[in-house]
């Protein structure tokens, strides 16, 4: 079920610490500073051989400027300057070595695989750790390649595993953060990780981890908000794994207050939702059901659509429970008419049970309230059963040429799933 979420939800209330680059002011004296200068500025695009000769000699240079300058105008001159810098791989240099690698990574070109997965046997280990991360930019395509490496040379079978993770870590994370649109919208429906559903089993781990290890060290270079989204959506996709190894993990997380606390979730309560659903989803419905119970309880001392009236919500679409959901935000909105989200989601609600006029008319409404989030109404397949109607077209076409009302990273009232 695809109700929408923004990240106002996760209540973030514990910020991590991520590692930041290096700035200069922290590197420390090699020796090879030269004296303060107006900074250099990058060469122009070489155009004969003699100018790629030239650039490729300026990674030998002894100051960081130049060769910095030189490996920047290589990597912008393109397949023009390939041959040059694939003979610079052969330099007595090692730093020139470690330049050729660093600019053949950012190229991204699977033909270059055979050159650098052979730099994996570089005499020095600089090199080694820029081909190890060159070959992992290359992604699946160097899958043949690596397996012939190991084949021929065992010795480098734990790098090759390396590349081979971090590739996959890579390839989870760019799929979940395609799932998040530019102001921070997210939500879930059926079939949204069927790429991940693809590549099966290997997945499992790395988006366990990924869920329950606030400590996750994630690839993707993104916000601290983004990355707490990326882990919700970790746990989501969990549920659609089908993996009975994770039974005593999800157990664990429900069960043992220690493991909750080493969670550390921004939401606890998005931590027990979602778990129990992953175990619902195996086959085990009694979490979920005693979860339900407790808050039909709770949401009967609440006021106007509380916490426990969210939660609630939230956990009958889960089930697939769409009437009781649909009741809960008809009699939400009968009173608050003005909520953007909850109109959403009763719109999905309604598109679901191929209730496509009265979908329609709702998603107009949220529009009418301040919805103008056009990326998740493109990527949510709740919707799917709208996407031929010309109002659901016309919708669209109007919040791409109004844009969004507010900060595109900020979001509106919390929503449940």
């Amino acid at each position: 079920m695809a109700v929408l979420r923004r990240i106002s939800e996760l209540t973030l209330l514990l910020p991590l610490v991520f590692g930041a680059p290096l700035g200069a002011q922290d590197v420390p004296a090699t020796g090879d500073e030269r004296p303060a200068e107006p900074p250099a500025q990058a060469p122009p695009k070489p155009k004969t051989e003699a100018e790629y000769k030239r650039l490729i000699q300026g990674l030998e240079s002894r100051y960081y400027d130049d060769r910095e300058n030189a490996k920047q105008a290589l990597i912008e001159a393109g397949k023009e300057a390939e041959p040059f810098v694939l003979a610079a791989l052969k330099s007595e240099d090692f730093r020139v070595r470690v330049a050729a690698t660093e600019i053949l990574g950012t190229w991204k070109n699977p033909s270059l695989v055979g050159p650098l997965v052979s730099l994996l046997l570089d005499e020095d280990a600089e090199v080694r750790e820029a081909a190890v991360e060159a070959v992992s930019r290359l992604g699946p395509e160097a899958a043949q390649a690596l397996t012939a490496a190991r084949t021929a040379h065992p010795e480098i079978g734990e790098v090759v595993d390396r590349i081979v993770s971090q590739q996959l870590r890579t390839a989870v994370e760019r799929e979940l953060l395609s799932l998040i649109t530019a102001q921070n919208g997210y939500g879930f429906y059926d079939g949204q990780f069927a790429r991940l559903e693809a590549i099966g089993k290997p997945c499992v781990p790395l988006l366990l981890e990924m869920y329950k290890n606030p400590e996750y060290a994630f690839q993707v270079e993104d916000t601290y908000e983004r990355k707490m989204i990326l882990r919700a959506l970790a746990g989501e996709a969990l549920a659609d794994m089908q993996d009975p190894s994770l039974i005593p993990e999800m157990k664990k997380l429900l069960d043992d207050p220690a493991a909750i606390s080493e969670a550390n979730f921004p939401n606890p309560d998005t931590l027990e939702d979602t778990s129990a659903y992953v175990l619902f989803k195996l086959g085990d419905p009694s979490y979920i059901q005693k979860i339900r119970a407790r808050l039909e309880v709770e949401a009967g001392r609440e006021g106007l659509f509380g916490e426990a009236q969210r939660r609630l919500v939230s956990l009958h679409v889960r089930v697939g429970d769409y009437g009781k959901a649909e009741a809960m935000y008809r009699k939400f909105l009968n009173i608050t008419t003005q909520n953007a989200i909850s109109a959403y989601n009763l719109a999905c609600i309604l598109s679901i049970q191929g209730k496509k006029a009265e979908a329609l008319t709702w998603l107009r409404k949220a529009k009418t309230f301040g919805f103008d989030d056009a990326d998740w109404m493109r990527l949510d397949g709740d919707l799917t059963s709208l996407r031929g109607e010309p109002e659901f077209q016309n919708l669209l076409q109007e919040m791409d040429k109004s844009g969004p009302k507010g900060p595109r990273r900020r979001a509106t009232p919390p929503k449940p799933r």
